[in-house]
């Protein structure tokens, strides 16, 4: 199996973070060694200088290694970061030496942020195997290539969506999603960083972050969390939509809660319920967020000529980025759906100018 460290390395070859950040970091790095209330920063800065002598400034600074600071975090799950929003969550994040296992599989929490007032978790797990073996041969690979007709695909990709089919990470609520990433070390060695939160009225009142895993339970075990920083989050006004109950946006997503006593199912598309349309976030800088909601027929299978409406949606607007798709939890217990838009960046929430639902303004 050519799983090395090689190609640990191409994983993280199109990661960049603007110079400007990566200069904005060291120059406060020496300020947060000298609070030691973390050593994150201190890790973030020499991460960086190493970088810099070894000639990777320039356009970007390029990512080879994992790390267990904010700035590995955010490179890996959004496209560019804001430097101010790194900033304020940068003191939020807390190493830990928390371990479990099961079995053959070891787990370590190596650093995450809590909000316990907002429900959000931001964290860093390792996974590998105890006695160094691999987490699948070569012929449980091959089968599972077989069986999903996947027969040009890497092993690479192989093994990244086995590993995501058998193990997660979770909140101790009954409810959450999330974005994720994860980053094949080697064939016995993965890593898995998580945004989670919970659901409108699901708190984590246990306080954990619970790990999936393949055995039989389907879980491995859960983490101990301490409440470490906040989160800026803005609530929306939508009180003149009825449709809609609450809605939040923060620097990663933005999140719409509405009750429904419609029941749905697998065969029911969840695009379908959506009480809105567009959704359209301006931040001061003129770039434009948005998500429109798809036409039935656009998503119908097999070959076919885009309308004039679809063809509009999908051409490139300069300073309009366009978002395609979102993720909805139903919770049908209490008949309510959360529906999360996830940002290609992490942005900065004080520089959002303008939300509109609809085209009516939500923001306070």
């Amino acid at each position: 199996m050519k799983l090395n460290h090689e190609s640990y390395k191409q994983a993280f070859s199109n990661i960049t973070l603007d110079d400007r950040i990566g200069l904005e970091l060291i120059s406060n790095a020496k300020m947060a060694r000298l609070r030691k209330k973390k050593k994150i920063m201190s890790q973030v800065a020499a991460v960086i200088i190493c970088l810099v002598l070894a000639g990777g400034a320039g356009t970007g600074i390029c990512y080879a290694r994992t790390g267990t600071d904010p700035i590995h975090f955010f490179a890996l799950l959004f496209r560019h970061s804001s430097v101010e929003a790194v900033k304020q969550l940068a003191d939020g994040f807390a190493e830990s030496d928390q371990i479990l296992m099961d079995g053959n599989v070891k787990v370590a929490l190596d650093s995450y942020l809590y909000d316990k007032e907002k429900g959000i978790i931001l964290s860093n797990v390792t996974f590998s195997t105890i006695n160094g073996a691999d987490f699948y041969t070569k012929d449980e690979m091959d089968a599972y290539r077989a069986v999903g007709g996947n027969t040009g695909e890497a092993d690479d990709e192989i093994l990244k969506s086995m590993l995501v089919r058998d193990f997660g990470v979770v909140s101790g609520s009954s409810a959450n999603t999330g974005n994720h990433a994860i980053v094949i070390e080697n064939g016995h060695t993965f890593h898995y960083y998580e945004i989670i939160t919970d659901m409108n009225g699901e708190k984590n009142d246990l306080d954990q972050l619970v790990i999936r895993g393949n055995n039989e339970t389907g879980v491995l075990g859960a983490f101990k969390l301490e409440p470490t920083g906040n989160i800026k989050m803005v609530d929306l006004n939508i009180k003149g939509i009825t449709a809609c109950d609450t809605a939040q946006i923060t620097g990663g997503y933005l999140k719409i809660c509405w009750n429904t006593d419609v029941i749905m199912d697998e065969t029911t598309d969840p695009l379908e319920q959506l009480p809105f349309s567009k959704i359209e976030v301006t931040l001061k800088d003129g770039t434009i967020y948005h998500y429109q909601k798809p036409d039935p027929v656009w998503a119908k299978m097999g070959d076919h000529t885009m309308d004039k409406e679809e063809q509009v949606y999908y051409a490139e607007e300069e300073g309009v980025t366009k978002l395609f798709g979102g993720s909805i939890m139903m919770d049908n217990d209490n008949n309510q759906r959360d529906w999360l838009m996830r940002f290609p960046d992490f942005i900065n929430v004080d520089d959002i100018v303008s939300v509109t639902l609809d085209g009516q303004e939500i923001m306070k």
